[in-house]
Order: C-alpha cells, then sequence, then structure tokens
C-alpha cells in the first residue's frame, strides 16, 4: 500500500513537472511570436516612413508646381492688359493656357494631399502599432522568463533559472522612447489614452520624459521579480512604473521639505530591507538633486527605519554616525567582539575607515562614528598588542595596520591621538615589534602617510616605552624620534589631557572620542533611532476601543555597539475610557524605574527576594503623550543597560539616560502605581485566602493562585490573591450558543480559552516591605477591618478565535479575527463569599445566581482583531542596537457589538446561553 502511496506521488510530482515545463515553453514560443510580430511592425512603420516621405516630397512638387503656375498665369494677364492690338491675340492664347495649366496642377496638388494625408495616416497606425506590438513582445519575454523559473528543471539548476531571454533581448524589443514619442505625436485623444494605458507611461512627446517612464516600468519589472520586494510594492500601493515614479517624486519633495499633504507615511511598512530597495529604485526614475538623494543607499536605509525623510537627507554630526553605523558598520562582523580575529578586525576597520574617509569634513560625525565603534577599536588595538609577540596573521596584521592609518590619518587630530593612546597601550615595551612594525611600514611604502604611525610612535614615548617607539619609527622610511613633528607631539599632549579631565584615567577613557557636549547629543540621536525603528505610533492608532492593547518586548535583549546586553523591557499600552494606560515589566524596567525616581515606593529594593516581577502602570491622556513615554523607555532601558555593560559603552550609556532628563520628568508626572508579583508560594496562597474567607486550593488541580502588591502614586498598599481557573486552546462546546451580539455558535471543537478569575485586593496601612516580608502577617497585623473593607471582583473571559461556524452573527472567524464575551462584578469580599467557590469550581452560573440582586454586574461582546507588529520573530535593528523583538508583540483592536449593565438574574437571561454552553475546566 505504501508503495502504491508513494508511486502514486511520484506520478503527481511528474505530470507537474510536465505542466510546468509546457507552460515554459509555451510561453517562450508567444515571446519569441511577440518578438517577431515586434520586429514586423517596426518593418511596417519603416515602410511606412518611406511611403510619406515620398507623398510628402510629392505634395511639396506639387505645390511648387501650383505655385509656379498661378504665378506665370498673373504675369502673362499682366501682358494681356499691356499688350499691342497685334499683339493681344497671343497673349490671349497663352493666358488661357496657363489657366489650363493652374487647373491641372491643382487637380495634381489635391492628389498629393490626399495621398499624404493617407500616407501620414499609415504612418500614425504603424507608430502606434510598434508602440503596442513592442510593449506585448517585452511582457511576453518577461512572463517566459518568470514562468521558466517555475520548471523544475530550472529550480534544480546549481548555476540558477534559464531564462530564455536575457535583459539585452528585452531591451531590444522593448519600445524606445522615440518610437513613444512618434506615437503619442499625432494621435487623437482616444488612442492617446489607451496608448498610455498599455505603454504604462504619460502620454507626452518629450523624449526625457518618456524615458523617465520607460526606466520606472523597467525599474518596477525588477523590483517585481524579488517576491518580498513585490509584496512591499503592494503594501505601498505601487502598482507600475507610473506610480513608481510618482512615491519617488513625493519622497523627493519631503526631502526638500515639503510638508504636502499627500506626505508619505512609511512606519508601517514590515519588510526594511524591500522598501530601502524600492526607495532606491524610485530614486532611479527622477533627475538631478532628486535622484542623487533617494538614490543614496544611506538616506534610503533611514526613511526605511522610519526617519523623517527631511532629517535623513541632510544628516550630519551625531545624526550622521549613528546612521552611518547602523547601515554600514553594524553587521560587518558577525561575531561577538571578544571572539574577534585579526581577520574580523581587518574587514570592520576597513569599513570603518571607508566611512571616516567619507565623513572626514564632519568632525562630529567621525568622532562619534569611532565612539560607537569603541568596543571594535579597542579590541583592534588588542589584536595589534598581540601582533607584536608574531601572533596571528602577519597578512591580516598588514589590512589592520593598514586601516588604522586611514583612520588616524582622516580622523580630527585629537581623536587620532586619542586612538594613538589606546593602541599604545597594549604594545610592550620591546626593541622588536615584529608584524605590527613591519605592517605600518608597508602602508607607508605603499604611498600613505606616516603621520599616524608617528603619532603611535609619540604615544609610546610618553608612556615610557622608548626601545618600543624607537623600533616602530624606524621601518618604513622614519629616521627616528627626534624626527617626529611638533604638532604630532602636542596632539598626544592635548589628547592625554582631554581623557584626563573627561575620566581621570587616560588608558579608561581611550576609546571615547566625543567632548562632554556632544554626547549628550549622540545619546539624543541614539534614542531617537530606536523611537523611527520601533514604530510605536502606528501601532497605538490601531487600538480603536477601550480595551485594546498593543505589547511589545523591547529592550536590549541583544546587543549595542556589538557589545552584548540583556535588559529587556516589555511594554504594554492599552487604551481605556480616559485615554490610555502604559505598564512597564521585565528585567530592564527596575533600571529605567529607578532613573524615574518613582514616589510611593518608600525605598523598597525591587530586587528584594520574594519579589519576582514589578509592574509599572502610567496614565496619560492622549495618544501623543504615551507615544512620546513609550519611546524614551526603550531608549532609555538601552542606555541602562549599555552603562551596566562597562567599557567603552558606559559613558554612551550613561549619555542616553542622561539626555532624557525632561522626558524622564514627564513620564514620572503620569505614574500611577507599582505592582510587584511575590514569588509563588502555595502555602502563603492558602493562608491569605483563608484570612479573607477565600474558597481554597483544594477546589481542584486547574486553579491557579498568584499574590501581589499594590504600591499607588498615594496612599496605602494593598495586598491582591488571584486565583483563576480555565481552559485554553480548544473549546468543547456541547450544543448550540446563542451569542448576545446575534448569530448561533454551532457545537463542535472551538478554538479559543475560557477563564474565570477572582481578583481580591486588601488594603493594608504597612509599608511594602512589611507585606513584601511577611503577607499573612501583615494580614492579621492589620486585622478584621481591613479584611472587612476587601474588595473582590469576580470575572469571566471567553474568545473565540478559529475553528467556530457562526450562522447569522456579525463576524466570521479566521486566523485574525475573534469573538470575546467578557462578565464581570465587584462588592465587598465578605458580601459575595458563597459565589466565590462556585465560581473557582468552573460553576459560572451557580456564582451568578448565588450573587444578591443588589449586585451591578456588567458584560459585553466584542469583535477582535489581533495582528503581530511590524518587527521580524527574530529581532529588529534599531539604531546601533539589535532589538530582540519576539512574536509576543502584538496589537489588539476590537469593537463592541454589545453591552449590558444590571442585576445577576438579568445577565443570566441575556448571556445565559454562552455560561452554560461552555465549560470553564478540563474535561
Amino acid at each position: 500500500m505504501a508503495t502504491d502511496v508513494s508511486n502514486s506521488g511520484n506520478a503527481a510530482a511528474a505530470e507537474a513537472a510536465r505542466r510546468a515545463a509546457e507552460a515554459a515553453e509555451a510561453a517562450r514560443r508567444a515571446a519569441i511570436e511577440a518578438a517577431k510580430r515586434a520586429e514586423q511592425a517596426r518593418q511596417q512603420a519603416e515602410a511606412a516612413r518611406q511611403a510619406q516621405e515620398k507623398a510628402s516630397k510629392s505634395a511639396e512638387g506639387a505645390a511648387k508646381e501650383l505655385g509656379q503656375t498661378r504665378k506665370d498665369l498673373v504675369q502673362s494677364q499682366q501682358q494681356l492688359e499691356s499688350a499691342k492690338p497685334e499683339q493681344r491675340e497671343a497673349a490671349k492664347k497663352n493666358v488661357e493656357r496657363l489657366k489650363t495649366e493652374v487647373d491641372s496642377a491643382r487637380e495634381k496638388m489635391k492628389t498629393a494631399s490626399r495621398t499624404l494625408l493617407e500616407a501620414d495616416t499609415k504612418l500614425q497606425k504603424a507608430e502606434e502599432a510598434v508602440a503596442r506590438a513592442s510593449k506585448s513582445a517585452e511582457e511576453a519575454m518577461r512572463k517566459a522568463n518568470t514562468t521558466a523559473k517555475k520548471d523544475p528543471i530550472n529550480a534544480l539548476n546549481p548555476f540558477g533559472s534559464n531564462e530564455p531571454f536575457s535583459k539585452t533581448d528585452i531591451a531590444n524589443a522593448a519600445p524606445k522612447a522615440l518610437e513613444i514619442k512618434d506615437a503619442f505625436d499625432g494621435a487623437n485623444k482616444a488612442a492617446s489614452d489607451a496608448l498610455a494605458k498599455k505603454l504604462g507611461v504619460e502620454s507626452s512627446t518629450n523624449t526625457k520624459e518618456i524615458q523617465a517612464n520607460l526606466d520606472a516600468n523597467h525599474d518596477f519589472a525588477q523590483l517585481k521579480q524579488d517576491p518580498a520586494k513585490a509584496k512591499t510594492l503592494e503594501e505601498l500601493k505601487i502598482r507600475d512604473g507610473k506610480d513608481l515614479r510618482s512615491f519617488g517624486q513625493k519622497l523627493a519633495s519631503q526631502a526638500e521639505g515639503d510638508l504636502a499633504k499627500e506626505a508619505l507615511s512609511l512606519k508601517g511598512v514590515k519588510d526594511k530591507e524591500a522598501l530601502a530597495s524600492i526607495v532606491q529604485a524610485s530614486g532611479n526614475t527622477l533627475t538631478g538633486k532628486a535622484r542623487e538623494t533617494l538614490a543614496d543607499p544611506l538616506f534610503a536605509r533611514q526613511v526605511a527605519s522610519g526617519q523623517d525623510p527631511n532629517k535623513a537627507a541632510n544628516l550630519q554630526g551625531v545624526d550622521l554616525a549613528v546612521a552611518s553605523f547602523n547601515s554600514e558598520l553594524k553587521n560587518v562582523v558577525d561575531k561577538p567582539v571578544s571572539e574577534w580575529t585579526e581577520a574580523d578586525a581587518n574587514k570592520f576597520t576597513d569599513a570603518l575607515a571607508d566611512q571616516v574617509e567619507k565623513y572626514q569634513d564632519d568632525p562630529e560625525a567621525v568622532e562619534s562614528l569611532m565612539t560607537l565603534s569603541g568596543q571594535q577599536l579597542k579590541r583592534s588595538a588588542e589584536l595589534v598588542g598581540q601582533g607584536t609577540e608574531e601572533k596571528g596573521s602577519s597578512e591580516e596584521m598588514k589590512g589592520l595596520t593598514a586601516n588604522l592609518s586611514r583612520i588616524g590619518n582622516a580622523a580630527p587630530e585629537r581623536a587620532a591621538a586619542q586612538l594613538a593612546i589606546g593602541i599604545a597601550n597594549e604594545i610592550p615595551e620591546d626593541s622588536e615589534q615584529n608584524f605590527v612594525d613591519d605592517g605600518f611600514g608597508q602602508f607607508i611604502e605603499d604611498g600613505g602617510s606616516s603621520r599616524f604611525r608617528d603619532t603611535i610612535a609619540a604615544a609610546l614615548q610618553q608612556q615610557g616605552k622608548e626601545e618600543a617607539a624607537e623600533e616602530l619609527i624606524e621601518t618604513g622610511g622614519g629616521s627616528g624620534l627626534d624626527d617626529i613633528a611638533g604638532d604630532v607631539l602636542d596632539s598626544i599632549k592635548d589628547a592625554g589631557e582631554f581623557l584626563l579631565d573627561k575620566a581621570g584615567d587616560a588608558a579608561s577613557a581611550a576609546f571615547n572620542f566625543v567632548s562632554e557636549q556632544v554626547i549628550g547629543r549622540l545619546g539624543d540621536a541614539i534614542r531617537n533611532a530606536a523611537a523611527d525603528a520601533l514604530n510605536i505610533d502606528d501601532q497605538i492608532a490601531k487600538l480603536q476601543s477601550p480595551g485594546d492593547s498593543f505589547v511589545a518586548k523591547a529592550g536590549v535583549e541583544g546587543s549595542l555597539f556589538g557589545v552584548e546586553l540583556g535588559a529587556g523591557v516589555e511594554m504594554k499600552i492599552t487604551k481605556t475610557e480616559d485615554g490610555y494606560s502604559m505598564e512597564l515589566q521585565g528585567e530592564g524596567s527596575a533600571g529605567v524605574a529607578s532613573e524615574l525616581q518613582l514616589p510611593g515606593l518608600g525605598g523598597v529594593d525591587l530586587s528584594a527576594t520574594g519579589t519576582a516581577s514589578a509592574t509599572f502602570k502610567f496614565d496619560f491622556e492622549d495618544a501623543a503623550d504615551v507615544e512620546k513615554a513609550a519611546e524614551t523607555v526603550a531608549g532609555v532601558a538601552m542606555g541602562v543597560g549599555a552603562t551596566a555593560a562597562g567599557g567603552p559603552l558606559a559613558p554612551v550609556g550613561a549619555a542616553m539616560v542622561a539626555s532624557a532628563g525632561s522626558e524622564l520628568g514627564f513620564i514620572g508626572d503620569h505614574y500611577e502605581s507599582t505592582t510587584l508579583k511575590l514569588e509563588q508560594k502555595a502555602e502563603v496562597s492558602a493562608e491569605v485566602g483563608a484570612e479573607l474567607g477565600l474558597p481554597g486550593a483544594e477546589v481542584g488541580g486547574s486553579v491557579s493562585s498568584a499574590q501581589a502588591i499594590e504600591i499607588p502614586r498615594e496612599g496605602p498598599p494593598s495586598l491582591i490573591l488571584e486565583q483563576k481557573v480555565g481552559v485554553n486552546g480548544a473549546l468543547d462546546i456541547a450544543g448550540p450558543v446563542s451569542l448576545p451580539s446575534g448569530g448561533t455558535l454551532a457545537p463542535g471543537q472551538v478554538g479559543g480559552s475560557a477563564e474565570i478569575s477572582l481578583e481580591t485586593k486588601v488594603p493594608i496601612d504597612l509599608s511594602p516591605g512589611d507585606l513584601i516580608s511577611d503577607p499573612v502577617g501583615a494580614l492579621q497585623q492589620a486585622g478584621r477591618t481591613a479584611v472587612n473593607e476587601s474588595t473582590t471582583t469576580l470575572s469571566a473571559n471567553v474568545e473565540f478565535t478559529s475553528g467556530a461556524e457562526i450562522a447569522g452573527g456579525p463576524v466570521s472567524l479566521n486566523s485574525d479575527q475573534g469573538l470575546q464575551v467578557s462578565l464581570s462584578a465587584e462588592a465587598k469580599t465578605k458580601d459575595i463569599v458563597g459565589a466565590l467557590g462556585k465560581a473557582i469550581s468552573g460553576d459560572l452560573s451557580g456564582a451568578l445566581s448565588s450573587l444578591g440582586q443588589d449586585t451591578t454586574v456588567s458584560g459585553e461582546v466584542r469583535a477582535f482583531t489581533q495582528d503581530t507588529i511590524g518587527f521580524e520573530d527574530e529581532g529588529v535593528s534599531v539604531g546601533v542596537a539589535s532589538i530582540d523583538v519576539t512574536a509576543e508583540a502584538e496589537t489588539r483592536s476590537s469593537e463592541i457589538l454589545t453591552d449590558f449593565e444590571g442585576t445577576p438574574a438579568e445577565l443570566l437571561r441575556q448571556f445565559g446561553s454562552v455560561i452554560n454552553g461552555v465549560s470553564f475546566t478540563q474535561g
């Protein structure tokens, strides 16, 4: 039987391969025929052109003949009037003869004009035919190439797909700008419109404009060949070359600072690499400065990452450095810096030297670039030190020393001297430099400047390493330490004083090349890069109804400047009745909170024993405020992590935090509370529950319990006990369930979840520290009054996500859509304690029936949509950091279909079918 299945599968595969091969061959033949028709059309157009030229000459000759005979007739008539009597008869006959000749010439002229008109018409049609046929040939060839890629024979070809038509073939067949001009020139409006639609270009007789449109079509076709770029083109609503050119024109206007109403918003585009390619391609369709700006890879990547086009087009200083590092340097070596070899350092410093030389007219940008590369330059210096002992590769060392020379020679004088000091720190006092002096000497012999090599020698001399300095300077044409230029020695002294003033220790600060004034702006630039890439504003805009939320784990679970960090912050932004709330949790949240100096914590150690995690809540009135706060948190989280990492990163990280002073104050002003989740201790939960009269843990194995302490901005803290029971993944619907919002849910297995939860809150006027260390003792100390003041919220939440069949309902469920039914009731714990045991056992109907009729309960039904944010699962690059944003990052938006508030009995009547039709416990 297995053999039959295998044979069947092989036969099906063979049949599919045969059909694919036939389709590829059919497409190839069709393209050949289309190319032949295009060539025939060109030949016919040429014949029509020659016929038109002949007819034009004939018409011109007829016009001249008619003009001459008319002139002769006028002269003969004048002669007749002045003729003597004996001459009049002859003159009269001459006039009659010329009249006959004029009539004949006039008829010739009419015939020639008709012939010319017919030739013009034929030529116009032939020129239009050329444009159409050549466009059809181009399309057929591209289709044939695409179809060929689907042929399994080509798919298995290790050298790539055997496309039947080359770029040259397609270019030869495709319509030319002059051919299109000729087709449009003379076409009536209907024909012109039809041609424009067929050719995908604006109707024009300007060959430059036509060529630009043709280039746009060509670039669009090239982009469409790549599935990822094709998907992004569709996302941007770019459907042809005309749209691509329009996209480029709008982007160029924004780059110039024109704040047009139709400004492009690109933050929500998911594939940043594809978007950057499209930006560059759109630039190719333009001319002059606009073309130069959009075609620049750095501009394209910055815009793709979310930066304002005008800012991306005018980058300088720290902003240019951050952009350049992110675009050109960050991914050059995919390995932790601490593990680099000479080959890795050679590769990175070569790329860095390119950037330093490119931007050497912008000293702040170069110094910032070198600071961002501080860890990599430090490792490179360590490898140079090892090279003096003949460790590693001599060839790679030649490359590394050449690159360092290029960097030092192009960098500002003080930065170059700092780098020299950093390298000299790693070179031992020895008369033999081995690979190192050979490497620097080779660079000089190849025509490079000796200035940076001499600067290192001066630094060695200042550090008391005379023999090492002398050995380094003698190779490659040097004549000794005494010949080093005085300004080189002065630069070492100035750099040393600069480092001592900044850090008190020149060695430790050698790879931080910027001043205290600049490092603050550098911190701002990095935080702003993070804000651009996180795309928070677009996610917040999706939150339509109270309860909708956006969650992203956006911290530094990755690397900053190539150094591993590990302090993530999870942000949850929720739309509320009064605005928005932002909740922070995760390992890095405590570091952010410490910078906020939040009120009400009373010196609580957030990492104290017994505290499993902390959640910090903030409330904001509008989207702009919560967006500002979320973007700041992301940047500050990186800064806190960078500071903790130490080394060259520490001052940059500190600057990222320090430069956010006003933003941090703004966030602190909106602080509401801190919730400290306590470690899971079942016995503590049971004791706390017993004190409150809550149902015990023996209710069922599916019950989960948790304790927490909520510390508000003002007022006493509260002890919180949460108990939950529910199922997740598959709901067993026993019979038809009538939905309050309309429609009926069919019985069966449905994807989703069902949960009942009890949250009991007890206000206790004791310190948060006492509550953390001994929740039960604190509750007993607070006494019966605290117990009597406790409140419990009974909640139920049912979600149907997929696999459900809803007849007559407002939504149809797929992987992104769902239906949510939620219920809640809040009262004094002592007043509803009888209902809680039933609720936590899964008997929601019994629990609601046990509530007093004076208890207010509420319910609502929502249709919701859930989608992932614009980040790849494996992480997203933000500025100079690689930030881990996992699949947990998602946005939920919803629409309320129906809501309710009333007595338990009324709720049961309206929501009873759902309450009784769904099981809240595992079967």
